[in-house]
């Protein structure tokens, strides 16, 4: 979750993004049956034990927009093909059926920081 505004030292002041961070939390505990250990797992990259369906896509894209905040400079796909060697695939197959958009760039195919993470997640799930 991002951190809360705070505008004194015990006060802190909670937005619609926490709400829909939660909401989203709560719904691949229910929908999904992780556990929070397992969600924190997923969104930091980590491979987990338990099948995610593609439905938690969607919880999961917000989790990881939350966490990684305002997008920054598009990561290249071909950076993640060493550790990751289907994320152009993958991220071919995620942009298909509307997880995430492909940027063109000069310097070849990108994604923005969080559909890279998505892409990553998936690869630790493959």
């Amino acid at each position: 979750m991002p951190e809360p505004a705070r505008p004194r030292k015990t006060v802190a002041d909670y937005g619609d993004e926490h709400v829909q961070a939660i909401l989203a939390v709560r719904r691949l505990q229910g929908e999904n049956r992780l556990t929070l250990a397992q969600i924190k797992a997923i969104i930091g990259g980590e491979a987990t034990e338990r099948r995610v369906e593609a439905s938690a896509f969607d919880q999961l894209g917000q989790l990881v927009a939350h966490r990684v905040g305002e997008d920054g400079p598009p990561v290249m796909i071909a950076s993640l093909l060493d550790r990751w060697p289907h994320a152009a695939q993958d991220a071919r197959t995620l942009a298909s059926i509307g997880i995430l958009d492909i940027i063109e760039t000069k310097q070849g195919d990108a994604l923005s920081i969080t559909c890279a993470q998505l892409v990553r997640i998936w690869g630790h799930m493959r």
